[in-house]
């Protein structure tokens, strides 16, 4: 007898006499003890070696789909009758791929679920050696699929975004949504069954649109998100302020939701347009023309659409500005006198000069001209005329630059240059711009001279030495010239002394200069200089003479004379050369050739000599000379016996100086003829 007994206590066998037998009716999913034992009548033998089966699994039971909307794994569970090893599930999908799980527990994940699919769920336990039949298959649908992409129009008009989308599937309900870009629990919906609806929107804001699908209430992904700008609100016009002098309006609007651009527009009665643009809640509309009435609004406008226009103003621009501006200035009263022409629109006008420190005088007139008295003199104006209209007054005229008659000059003063006799002329003037003119004329009413300039000084180049003069200086713009200033006298430099000349008292060795007397001098100084450049000078207040004493023998002086007025000294006059008397000879000698009654005598030179002359006077007063341009010459027809006193004497160009030998030549008696004798 074969015996199966299971874990669960359940025991089947089966009986034979040969050594097989089937054992039928064991239970799925468990495990059974195997043994044999022999039978004899009642009485049954020990067990055989017993030997374990493990049956095949039990089909699984009651298998569980759990598929959660939208999402992409299916959970599936299962109920296990008896033991199984592990199992394995089974997915098939309608479009024919197939999924699969192997799990040890009665539940399993299938990962890559697909929207707008049927799902086909089997499941196999297995053991060891067997594998169970498949379960019972359940169906499981997937979330219905989004479209691929949708596309999106926005009519500004109607601010209404059409959705559409390539293909729809039966059975399957479309729901368009548009989320408030900044709040996803605000937004507005349509619903088809087709591919396409339309969403009306509210103005100014940003919308994210998407498609969803719904089938048996679930529903599925969105489609890809499209961006939509719905058109910017209406802006309402608050108020338009005119700018009178830049012919401009200022607008300003309450700003609207969604706008990115604002488009002002300026209307004239012509339909002549002038618009300006802001990203705020205002701007300048600009070069409106002058004295016209314009309607004014504004219009909102993002990167998609424009809003419609706003309610409307209107205003009115300021009357044109005055033109041809006229000026003239009376030199004499310094009157300036404006005219222009005439400005429509204009009640009044005003013409306003403007000084360049910011002061203003003004005249005011009701027809096209005025005048403006008591104005400073020196001084420069921008003058510029308004016309005054009902509500607003015109941009200023073209500046047109005037100048008040010319200041005098004042503190005039006079700088002679001593080098030159050029005298600086300089005033106080604080004036700009305009030529200042100087006249001087000598005190003999002789000699002129002028010079000019835009700054406040010149020169006067041309005055005549020594001469005084005196001086005035005007000022001169383009129309008119100042009176004179009050005078200022010139000193001009002391003229060079003429017909300077020199003598030489040759006794003392004195020089005397001499020249002619200098136009405005007050004083002079002869200068003298010597060959070695060493310089000696006298003076003299009042005469055109002075003497220099006891100057060096043999010189060559060059003398000069300068004459001065105690502030400027003249040039020096033209050099002329003198010589002072030539020193004495020194160191005579004389040798006597007593036979020839011949005395040949020699010395040393006296500077500044041109000849000498040797003289030999004997004691009865009987002279001979002899003369030579060279420092010795010879004595002839000295009588025997007589005793001369030997003198030689220096010439110069004007004065001469002379020497005398230490002691007498004899000539000696007539015994001694053939002897020379030598002097000393």
């Amino acid at each position: 007898m074969a015996v199966a007994e299971g874990s669960g206590g359940h025991r089947v066998t089966c009986d034979t006499d040969q050594h097989t037998c089937n054992i039928i009716g064991l239970q799925c999913g468990q495990t059974y003890q195997i043994y044999v034992s022999g039978v004899d009548g009642d009485c049954i033998g020990s067990r055989s070696e017993v030997h374990i089966l493990e049956t095949a699994p039990c089909v699984p039971q009651n298998v569980q789909t759990i598929l959660e909307c939208q999402s992409t794994v299916l959970n599936i569970t299962w109920q296990q009758r008896g033991q199984a090893h592990h199992y394995h599930t089974t997915v098939r999908s309608s479009d024919g791929r197939v999924l699969g799980c192997d799990s040890n527990v009665t539940f399993c994940q299938v990962p890559h679920i697909l929207c707008g699919l049927t799902y086909s769920v089997t499941v196999v336990a297995y053991s060891q050696t067997c594998n169970s039949s498949q379960s019972s298959v359940q169906h499981v649908t997937s979330a219905p699929c989004p479209p691929d992409a949708i596309f999106t129009v926005l009519d500004c008009e109607l601010n209404t975004v059409s959705v559409s989308w390539d293909s729809s599937v039966d059975g399957v309900l479309y729901i368009a949504k548009a989320f408030d870009f900044n709040n996803d629990q605000n937004y507005y919906t349509c619903n088809t069954t087709e591919t396409s609806c339309d969403i009306t929107l509210t103005c100014g804001i940003d919308y994210n649109v998407t498609v969803v699908p719904l089938r048996d209430g679930c529903t599925g992904a969105n489609a890809p998100v499209q961006y939509v700008m719905a058109a910017p609100c209406v802006p309402l016009m608050l108020d338009v302020e005119m700018d009178c002098l830049s012919d401009s309006a200022w607008l300003t609007w309450e700003e609207s939701a969604g706008a990115e651009l604002y488009i002002a527009t300026a209307t004239d009665s012509d339909g002549e347009v002038y618009q300006c643009n802001s990203t705020e809640g205002q701007c300048t509309v600009e070069q409106l023309q002058c004295g016209r009435f314009y309607n004014f609004s504004v219009t909102a406008s993002n990167s998609q659409c424009n809003s419609p226009t706003s309610n409307t103003m209107e205003s009115e621009t300021a009357p044109c500005p005055p033109q041809n501006v006229v000026t003239s200035v009376g030199c004499g009263t310094g009157m300036v006198s404006v005219s222009w022409d005439e400005s429509v629109g204009a009640l009044s006008y005003t013409a306003t000069l403007e000084r360049t420190d910011g002061e203003t005088t003004c005249c005011t007139a009701n027809s096209t001209s005025c005048e403006v008295i008591n104005l400073p003199c020196g001084q420069m104006y921008v003058l510029t005329v308004t016309a005054e209209g009902r509500t607003c007054n015109s941009s200023q005229s073209i500046e047109v630059i005037v100048r008040s008659v010319p200041c005098i000059p004042e503190s005039l003063v006079s700088s002679t240059s001593c080098s030159d006799n050029v005298a600086t002329m300089s005033w106080v003037s604080n004036e700009v711009g305009e030529l200042y003119m100087v006249r001087a004329i000598s005190d003999d009413g002789l000699h002129f001279d002028s010079c000019s300039g835009f700054g406040q000084s010149c020169d006067l180049t041309m005055l005549m030495c020594g001469v005084p003069y005196t001086a005035t200086v005007i000022a001169q713009d383009s129309i008119c010239t100042s009176p004179p200033s009050q005078a200022a006298p010139i000193r001009t430099v002391p003229c060079v002394p003429d017909y300077v000349s020199a003598d030489v008292i040759c006794q003392g060795n004195d020089l005397s200069v001499f020249w002619q007397e200098s136009a405005g001098a007050d004083s002079y100084t002869a200068m003298l200089e010597d060959s070695y450049g060493h310089l000696t000078n006298c003076q003299s207040m009042n005469d055109t003479t002075c003497t220099v004493n006891s100057l060096a023998c043999g010189q060559t002086y060059h003398v000069s004379v300068i004459a001065s007025d105690g502030y400027c000294d003249s040039l020096p006059s033209a050099i002329i050369d003198v010589n002072t008397a030539p020193c004495m000879p020194r160191g005579i000698r004389a040798l006597m050739d007593c036979q020839s009654g011949t005395a040949a005598l020699s010395w040393q030179p006296g500077t500044g000599a041109m000849q000498y002359v040797t003289t030999a006077v004997d004691e009865s007063g009987h002279a001979l000379s002899c003369e030579s341009n060279n420092t010795n010459c010879e004595l002839t027809g000295l009588a025997c016996g007589e005793s001369y006193n030997i003198t030689v004497l220096a010439e110069g160009q004007t004065c001469s100086s002379a020497a005398t030998m230490s002691g007498p030549l004899s000539t000696g008696e007539q015994s001694y003829s053939n002897h020379l004798l030598e002097y000393s």
